[in-house]
């Protein structure tokens, strides 16, 4: 039987987009500032919607993930902290209130320095993608590179984003890791899900969202 490997993937949000002050953003690509950070990445506990970071880190528990790829590069903090890590850091600083907000976190580590020490043994960061391609494109390089993730092995990557972002993230996933692009694959034996947190992104829903199959 193969070696068995499950890697989460926490796509970010620019911090320019409400969540920090003084936030910068590197992405030459122009999109309007929603003012939702906290909405998205975050959640909205009054109606137990998580956001991406609380379901990443319910889904890499639960399915007992080996690594955690926490993106992007494309907005750094005041302080010069890259997106990817700054996430992170705010996980750790979260997970008080996550126990308290939502329900589902409750009796899954024994204590925060049990959470803590979990979260830095499997976060890996991508500080380089501007785009949600090129999140995916450092995901699968570290993946492979990085972990030395062997073509033999059983892969599965699951990865996290707003509900209305998930088309396209599971468009990029596939292309990217060559399912469905009938290129050979690096890894035969792979299984990619998107898993849509409960909030959406740019002030929309995921009703909103076009899907066009075939194309143009």
């Amino acid at each position: 039987m193969a070696e068995e490997f499950t890697v989460v993937h926490v796509n970010g949000y620019g911090l320019h987009h409400g969540g920090v002050k003084g936030s910068v953003k590197l992405a030459e690509k122009r999109v309007p500032n929603f003012r939702d950070w906290m909405h998205v990445m975050y959640g909205e506990p009054r109606n137990d919607s998580m956001g991406r970071v609380p379901k990443a880190l319910l889904c890499a528990r639960r399915e007992e993930a080996d690594a955690i790829v926490w993106s992007t590069g494309s907005s750094r903090s005041r302080e010069g902290t890259i997106e990817s890590e700054y996430l992170f850091n705010k996980a750790i600083e979260w997970y008080p209130r996550m126990l308290s907000d939502f329900p589902s976190f409750r009796g899954l580590w024994a204590s925060d320095k049990r959470f803590d020490a979990w979260m830095g043994a499997r976060s890996s960061f991508d500080r380089k993608s501007m785009t949600t391609f090129e999140s995916i494109e450092v995901l699968e390089t570290i993946v492979r590179e990085e972990m030395n993730v062997l073509p033999a092995t059983s892969l599965k990557v699951i990865s996290i984003t707003s509900a209305n972002h998930a088309p396209r993230v599971q468009r990029d996933l596939a292309d990217r890791f060559d399912v469905g692009t009938g290129a050979p694959r690096y890894w035969s034996d792979i299984t990619l899900h998107v898993v849509p947190a409960e909030t959406n992104y740019g002030n929309k829903w995921v009703r909103d969202v076009v899907v066009q199959d075939l194309g143009k």
